[in-house]
């Protein structure tokens, strides 16, 4: 396994031993909808979570993030302090990719910064007839 997707089940398997305590044991159908496996494993008597392949089947299959994706074209990186793409004449990034990291809370306010940078960093727009 990759070492993200190793992160990710052995945080799995600590949220099924959390789900598997009275408080939260109602919880677990729902949780194991999405693998097949993981109900199989089950009524044979087994621990579908010592199961690496099934663990890494929900992690690929159900993870999704709720930030905003950010950072792919990292201010320093790809794109110089002007927002123009290195290597690349002509070519600006004006949004939330050149962002060097996730914000804490939401990425509105500061894409809108970065557009009102982007306007005001020489940027000249032509249009053609």
């Amino acid at each position: 396994m990759a070492h993200k997707v190793d992160t990710l089940v052995h945080g799995l398997r600590k949220s099924f031993a959390l789900v598997r305590t009275p408080a939260l044991r109602e919880t677990l159908d729902y949780c194991t909808a999405a693998s097949p496996g993981y109900q199989a494993k089950i009524d044979a008597g087994l621990d579908p979570t010592a199961d690496d392949d099934i663990m890494e089947a929900m992690v690929r299959t159900g993870a999704v993030t709720v930030y905003h994706p950010t950072s792919t074209c990292r201010i320093g990186d790809v794109v110089d302090p002007l927002l123009r793409v290195k290597g690349i004449a002509g070519l600006r990034v004006i949004d939330a990719s050149v962002m060097p990291h996730l914000t804490s809370g939401n990425t509105n306010a500061p894409s809108i910064m970065i557009g009102e940078k982007g306007k005001h960093s020489g940027l000249t727009v032509t249009t053609r007839a």
